[in-house]
C-alpha cells in the first residue's frame, strides 16, 4: 500500500489505518515498518463492529491459501513476526465519500484476503 500513497493522493484519497492494538504497540509498528500512514487505536474494537467485522475461526486462520502466503514470505526470506495480537480479529478495507458514506466495504474472510490495491484505486475512481 505504501508504495502506491502518490497514486491515492492523486485522487484526493487520504487513507487512515484503524487497529484494535493499544496505541503503543501501533507507535512501535509504525516506526518498525516504516508506515506513514496515520494510524489510529481502536482497541474496543468500536469501528470494529460498525463495519461488520468479525473474528473467524481457526479454519479461516489456517486456511490453505494463507498458509501458502506465508510458506511464500518465507521462502522468498521475509521476517514474519509472532502474532502478539488477536488472529482470529478480521480486518477489512473501506472507502467513504466526502459526506462520509460509505461506497465500498471488503471484509477479509482470512489474513491474507485482502483487496489489491487496483481494486480500491478502481473503487475510488468511480465513487459517488
Amino acid at each position: 500500500m505504501q508504495k502506491h500513497l502518490k497514486e491515492f493522493e492523486t485522487l484526493k484519497t487520504k487513507i487512515k489505518a484503524i487497529s484494535f492494538a493499544e496505541p503503543p504497540v501501533l507507535k512501535d509498528y509504525k516506526k518498525h515498518f516504516e508506515w506513514k500512514l496515520d494510524l489510529y487505536a481502536d482497541p474496543q474494537r468500536k469501528l470494529y463492529h460498525l463495519f461488520g467485522l468479525k473474528r473467524l475461526g481457526v479454519l479461516n486462520i489456517f486456511h490453505p491459501k494463507s498458509i501458502l502466503k506465508y510458506t511464500t514470505y518465507f521462502l522468498q526470506g521475509k521476517k514474519i513476526q509472532k502474532a502478539t495480537q488477536d488472529i482470529y480479529q478480521m480486518g477489512g478495507d473501506f472507502i467513504l465519500n466526502a459526506e462520509g458514506r460509505l461506497t465500498y466495504a471488503f471484509r477479509s474472510h482470512r489474513p491474507d484476503d485482502r483487496p489489491s490495491v487496483n481494486e480500491l484505486l478502481k473503487a475510488l475512481s468511480t465513487k459517488s
